[in-house]
């Protein structure tokens, strides 16, 4: 999950994470994160279920929400951009039921249109290569600058450390604005 605008401190806040500072380059814990020089943090997860569509638009009440979920067991692969707890636009892929299996919704960024036919093309010459998983992170990745099996960003890695429950969890809602809280 990528959000942009918001740092690494008030992210974790709002899960009640904290960061352990510990590295985690392979990103082998179940959480980590890392703030990217495009003005992006990735909260980096392990369990698919995380990037829901419910955890992106309460995320997006912060800033502009890239929720990205890859499995490259069955070849599934989704992106989802969400601003102000509202969808925008969705690409998902399932390789596992036909190769160019490509769903789309909502208002595309500009230059996905673009990546999606140069993606078909190179698809429609293969039946070996799963070119159109590659679609929705491409496309989060012309955003946000990052994807999931990239080492670097413009010459630079990101440094990820691993974050665990026990930070102060932001409290959110009428009630606790109320209350002080």
């Amino acid at each position: 999950m990528a959000v942009s605008g918001v740092n690494s401190d008030a992210l974790l806040a709002h899960f009640g994470f904290r960061d352990t500072g510990v590295l985690d380059a392979a990103n082998e814990s179940l959480f980590s994160i890392a703030e990217l020089g495009t003005g992006w943090t990735v909260l980096w997860s392990n369990d698919e279920a995380f990037a829901s569509d419910e955890t992106a638009a309460l995320l997006s009440q912060y800033g502009p929400v890239l929720a990205v979920c890859v499995n490259e067991t069955c070849m599934h692969s989704t992106a989802v951009m969400f601003e102000n707890k509202t969808s925008r636009w969705r690409l998902h892929h399932e390789g596992d039921k036909v190769l160019d299996h490509l769903v789309i919704e909502g208002n595309l960024p500009f230059q996905a249109s673009a990546m999606i036919a140069d993606f078909r093309a190179k698809q429609a010459h293969a039946t070996d290569v799963d070119f159109m998983f590659d679609i929705p992170l491409e496309v989060a990745r012309s955003i946000c600058g990052f994807k999931h099996d990239l080492t670097e960003l413009d010459g630079i890695e990101p440094a990820f450390t691993v974050v665990e429950a026990g930070g102060q969890r932001r409290q959110t809602g009428l009630w606790n604005r109320l209350m002080g809280r």
